[in-house]
């Protein structure tokens, strides 16, 4: 790898690190975007830079979030979590709430017997 292309890697991350401290678009796009950027410049060999995103556990924790994000816009969970958790009245009295033991081990039993 020549310095101009250690160089130019560095500062597209940085720009992506800034992007997404900003929250300027998703963290797939951004991802994907900078990917792309090295790619066009020849700066990352195309075997490398695939390497990283066809990784098990990184393709696991993506459709998590796909799940994660579906359960959260469809509030499936909101009429559970309101009879398990109720409606506290603070931040406090919520902590204290998944404190309490058994609570959060309900919540897990739900969401593993609820997701495939």
């Amino acid at each position: 790898m020549a310095a101009w292309q250690g160089y130019y890697c560095v500062v597209i991350i940085v720009f992506m690190f800034g992007a997404l401290l900003r929250n300027v678009a998703g963290p797939d796009v951004l991802m994907l975007g900078s990917l792309a950027a090295m790619l066009a410049a020849d700066a990352v060999p195309i075997p490398d830079a695939l390497k990283g995103f066809s990784n098990k556990g990184l393709l696991t924790v993506a459709c998590l979030f796909v799940v994660a994000a579906g359960i959260s816009n469809t509030h499936a969970l909101d009429y559970y979590m309101g009879k398990l958790l109720g409606h506290p009245k603070n931040a406090a009295q919520a902590q204290i709430r998944l404190m309490v033991p058994g609570t959060v081990s309900r919540v897990s039993q739900i969401l593993t017997h609820c997701l495939p």
